[in-house]
């Protein structure tokens, strides 16, 4: 039996995926050869969001556990970071794609940080949406080994990895720290790091192309205030299944919008992965309490 408070939380899950699709999308459009820069705004966008929040008593901003904050925000701000620049370097697909491996990586960290031990349905469906999403990666060519691992690629890699350690922070915070005060902690640990970055670069940017970025700021900022209210009612073994139909919606995105390729191979890839969603989304079998059932 799901809990109402699950329901609401995988709701949300779902929905930030939408809007992180939004987010990749404009970031796609605006084809910003200063990756850092793009970032950089991302975050300005989520602080402006917060801080506007809270100047307007939307919300009343509180700072408990301050050390974790900071984790989470240089997790947060360096996977973010490393995966503007896998999107830039390798297109949306594939960067999108190594970016978003963070869901498997936060399953293995939950179980070593958070003692979470995932029942054995969720952690098969765990392994099986990531086949997916491998096979929406190599699937590019006629044979499954022509995708090739380059410096970007292992760079977006690691992105995801880091993204999985703080989707775990969030979770072992969230229980005495607010959303919006999390979030503001990634924005603020996201400038730090991509602020040299960012002005060693060229900052010229294309007529038109503010707009573009400011748009992607708004949909981030979006989807990050959901994911966070999501996962705070919902184990990460489900939120990294949920988390993973964003590759699915990315790649059709940059199908249909961009003709980037897409193979039968990366659509079976798709399949596995959404076949993987309503596994996860099926209620659990309540379990039969033997004693009562021998005594009636």
């Amino acid at each position: 039996m799901i809990h109402a408070s699950s329901r609401k939380g995988i709701m949300m899950i779902l929905m930030s995926n939408f809007a992180f699709t939004g987010m990749v999308i404009f970031l796609r459009l605006a084809a910003v050869e200063n990756v850092a820069l793009s970032a950089l705004i991302r975050f300005f966008v989520g602080i402006l969001v917060i801080v506007s929040m809270a100047f307007t008593g939307g919300i009343v901003l509180r700072f408990n556990d301050r050390k974790g904050l900071i984790i989470r925000g240089l997790l947060g701000g360096s996977a973010i970071g490393l995966g503007f620049l896998g999107i830039y370097q390798l297109g949306l697909i594939q960067g999108t794609v190594l970016m978003n491996t963070f869901p498997v990586f936060a399953v293995i960290f939950s179980m070593i940080h958070l003692g979470e031990r995932p029942g054995v349905r969720k952690l098969i469906t765990v392994v099986i949406a990531f086949v997916g999403i491998v096979l929406t990666i190599v699937g590019k060519g006629d044979s499954l080994i022509e995708f090739q691992l380059n410096g970007y690629s292992l760079l977006a890699l690691l992105g995801g990895a880091l993204g999985g350690a703080a989707v775990v922070q969030v979770k072992k915070i969230s229980k005495t720290e607010m959303s919006e005060a999390i979030f503001l902690a990634q924005c603020l640990g996201g400038i730090f790091l991509m602020g040299i970055p960012a002005v060693t670069m060229p900052i010229a940017l294309p007529v038109g192309t503010l707009p573009i970025l400011l748009l992607m700021g708004i949909c981030a900022t979006l989807g990050q205030l959901l994911f966070t209210h999501g996962v705070r009612t919902v184990s990460v073994a489900t939120t990294s299944v949920l988390t993973l139909t964003g590759p699915v919606l990315s790649v059709l995105a940059g199908k249909i919008l961009f003709g980037e390729l897409l193979t039968p191979i990366m659509g079976g890839g798709i399949v596995i992965t959404m076949g993987s969603l309503l596994i996860i989304s099926l209620p659990s079998k309540p379990k039969v309490n033997l004693s009562n059932e021998l005594s009636s």
